[in-house]
C-alpha cells in the first residue's frame, strides 16, 4: 500500500503532520498504490530441424521455457532525482521558482530516511534538530513509502492538501532520499526548506 506523510516546523510555509482519523492507517493518508508491476517475459518459438536430414532422422526440438524477467530495480538515487524533478516540474507550473539541491538538506533527511527504514517506521521524527543543523528559519518534511517512480511519489503527494502545500511553498532548497525499508517497501523523504 502505497501512502504519504507530511510535517513542518519553523517560519513560512510548514504543513502539519498530516491527521486521517477516518483512515484505516491512522495517520497515514492512503493515496493509492503505485508501485511498479514485473515486466512479462518473452516466448520463444520452436523450428523443425530440417536442413538436410532425411526425413525419418528430422527431430523437434523443445522450446525453451518461457523466462519471466523481472523489472530493473529502482535506482534510489535516480529515484530520488526523479522526485526533485518532479516537484520541480510542478512548481514551474504553479508558476513557482524551482528549488535548489541542499547538501545539508539532504545529509539530514538521508538520515532520517534510512532511521525509519532501519525500523519499518513511517512517521515523521522532530525536525526542529534539522534547523539548528543547517541554520534554517523554516522546514518541511514529506515521507511517501510503496512507490518505485519519482512521479508517483509527487502525484501522491500533489493528492493530499497538506503534502502539496509543502511542495508549492515558498521554500528555497530540497533535499531527498529514497530507501528500500526491511519489508522491502519503498521510503521516500523530501525535505523543503529555508534559511
Amino acid at each position: 500500500m502505497a501512502a504519504v506523510v507530511a510535517a513542518g516546523v519553523g517560519t513560512g510555509g510548514g504543513a502539519v503532520l498530516a491527521h486521517q482519523p477516518d483512515s484505516p492507517v491512522g495517520r497515514w493518508l492512503s493515496v493509492g498504490n503505485h508501485l511498479g508491476a514485473a515486466a512479462a517475459g518473452a516466448s520463444a518459438s520452436s523450428t523443425d530441424q530440417t536442413a538436410s536430414a532425411p526425413p525419418a532422422q528430422r527431430t523437434r526440438t523443445r522450446p525453451p521455457s518461457p523466462q519471466v524477467s523481472e523489472a530493473p530495480a529502482p535506482d534510489p538515487d535516480q529515484t530520488a532525482a526523479d522526485v526533485i524533478a518532479a516537484v520541480n516540474a510542478q512548481r514551474g507550473a504553479a508558476g513557482l521558482p524551482p528549488l535548489e539541491v541542499s547538501a545539508c538538506a539532504t545529509e539530514q533527511v538521508t538520515e532520517r530516511v534510512a532511521g525509519l527504514a532501519a525500523t519499518n517506521a513511517f512517521k515523521h521524527p522532530p525536525l526542529e534538530p534539522v534547523l539548528g543543523v543547517c541554520a534554517l528559519t523554516g522546514a518541511a518534511e514529506n515521507l511517501a513509502k510503496g512507490y518505485t517512480e519519482g512521479n508517483g511519489v509527487v502525484d501522491g503527494w500533489m493528492d493530499s492538501e497538506s503534502h502539496r502545500d509543502n511542495v508549492l511553498g515558498e521554500w528555497t532548497e530540497i533535499g531527498v532520499s529514497c530507501q528500500v525499508r526491511l519489508d522491502e517497501e519503498w521510503l521516500c523523504g523530501a525535505m523543503f526548506t529555508h534559511e
